[in-house]
């Protein structure tokens, strides 16, 4: 594989640590130092290389603009991730006062229960699975803390739909970091009518307080979603698929079960497959992919698709999601009868309320 050797010594660096092994003395060399952190900063990567390189004894070969860059954004994903768990307490505790449930997703997760040190894994947003009756319920929890959002007016059956054809729904406070709600842990094509991932949700110790997270295997399908939906572009989602898998909770039998359930099999199979060519081997990937393995023209158009040997790369460049969700679904393998009716969905979305339009009417006609 012709990689660079900033990229080989960060996918070195990468997999010690998750390996929890020392990194080699020869890490960073015939890398260039600065072209070193572009690629760390680009595939979000910057505290587990700052790990090894300190695990190592490796900072007195960095020159010192570099090795201070990497050991600030260190410290700064610890801050950042201090405050976003202090946040995120608070917000919990608040919400399972007023009969609000919900699951957290992703990077949390990651964050605050797996990776070694909250510092190895950096948080953007917050993402929150709700109920979409519950929806009324978190929103006034988070208006109460000065968040906002452009989410127009929506019955509440609607809002489910509105997340996944048209827009993701997103607050936004001038203190607090970003919150992403979800109603689908799989926000892929048309949501379906409930969402199962309740009935097998586990409890997660977050500090003081006792919260919800999917079973192991919807979690690790939703972060091979996850991947196909950034395109397979970013190291940081292998480093996830990795270290959950490394834990060894996940039911193979079940959740290849699950993959095939939701018209998800390539998509874990291809998740797999790069995550164990960049990182290495983790617990119960072989046989996973072997089960997920698909057929040879499925296979050939998947790599063709998603540009496999550039992921191998690590040079594959993310789009805009706006355009990088919807073509994970209509690449996928769903039944084009689905990927119709998505198609409607996204050219027609769901309406504010009548009522709420009638008034914006009226407001407008007396201006």
């Amino acid at each position: 594989m012709n990689r660079s050797p900033e990229v080989q010594g960060i996918l070195r660096a990468v997999g010690a640590i998750l390996r929890r092994e020392v990194p080699p003395a020869d890490l960073l060399s015939g890398a260039d130092p600065a072209g070193l952190l572009r690629e760390a900063e680009r595939h979000q990567v910057e505290g587990l290389l700052w790990e090894a390189v300190a695990r190592g004894g490796l900072e007195g070969r960095l020159p010192r603009p570099v090795r201070d860059a990497l050991l600030l954004r260190y410290h700064r994903n610890g801050l950042r991730n201090a405050w976003i768990r202090e946040f995120l307490e608070d917000v919990v505790a608040d919400l399972q006062r007023r009969g609000v449930e919900v699951m957290l997703l992703k990077g949390s997760v990651l964050a605050f229960g797996v990776y070694d040190r909250p510092e190895h894994r950096g948080l953007g947003d917050v993402d929150l699975l709700v109920r979409e009756e519950d929806f009324r319920g978190l929103r006034a929890a988070l208006e109460a803390l000065g968040y906002r959002t452009a989410l127009p007016a929506l019955e509440t059956r609607d809002l489910p739909r509105f997340a996944q054809c048209v827009r993701q729904i997103r607050f936004a406070a001038r203190r607090g970091p970003p919150v992403e709600v979800h109603f689908r842990l799989l926000n892929l094509g048309l949501p379906p009518p409930v969402e199962p991932a309740w009935d097998t949700a586990v409890p997660f110790r977050l500090g003081t307080i006792e919260a919800r997270i999917p079973s192991p295997e919807r979690f690790l399908l939703h972060l091979c979603l996850h991947a196909q939906q950034h395109a397979f572009a970013l190291l940081r989602l292998f480093a996830d698929l990795s270290i959950w898998s490394r834990q060894g909770i996940v039911e193979t039998g079940r959740f290849v079960a699950l993959a095939r359930c939701h018209h998800l099999a390539t998509a874990s199979w291809l998740a797999a497959r790069l995550s164990r060519e960049l990182l290495g081997a983790q617990a119960g990937h072989d046989e996973m992919r072997s089960a997920l393995r698909p057929s040879f023209p499925k296979r050939a158009l998947a790599e063709r698709f998603w540009k496999t040997s550039a992921a191998e790369r690590l040079t594959i460049r993310l789009g805009s999601m706006e355009t990088e969700l919807p073509r994970a679904f209509l690449l996928g393998e769903a039944p084009w009868p689905q990927k119709l009716a998505f198609l409607r969905q996204v050219a027609f979305p769901p309406r504010q309320r009548s009522e709420e339009r009638r008034v914006g009417k009226e407001c407008r006609s007396r201006w």
